[in-house]
């Protein structure tokens, strides 16, 4: 009678093992993997909670305007001599590089030309 007794019992264990075991497992897996994530989430849920019912100001002043005493513009001078003395140094590069290129390309053919008499 014992036997019987300790058999249903266990088949009952078993049945119920087999009908929430796997379930079990996945929420006791997530409480390990979510335990110590839960501590931030809650501070910052408490945080979200506080600011929605704090009433915000619609606008803020943080200092009054006040006019500037002169108006700032750009040096007229100092612009038309920085770009005529800028537009100056390139043409000089452009044509330093270009005659010795053009130099560069004739020693490179007299060159090739003394190498192959024909």
């Amino acid at each position: 009678m014992a036997i019987n007794r300790d058999k249903k019992t266990y088949k009952r264990k078993l049945d119920l093992l087999k009908k929430y075991g796997v379930a079990y497992d996945d929420v006791y897996g997530n409480l390990k993997k979510y335990r110590l994530k839960y501590p931030i989430i809650k501070n910052k849920y408490d945080e979200a909670i506080v600011n929605y019912n704090n009433a915000m100001p619609s606008k803020f002043i943080v200092d009054k305007a006040i006019a500037d005493e002169k108006k700032a513009k750009p040096y007229r001078g100092l612009v038309i001599l920085l770009s005529t003395s800028s537009a100056f140094l390139l043409a000089l590069m452009y044509l330093l590089f270009a005659e010795k290129f053009t130099e560069l390309k004739k020693k490179i053919n007299h060159h090739l030309n003394s190498q192959n008499p024909e």
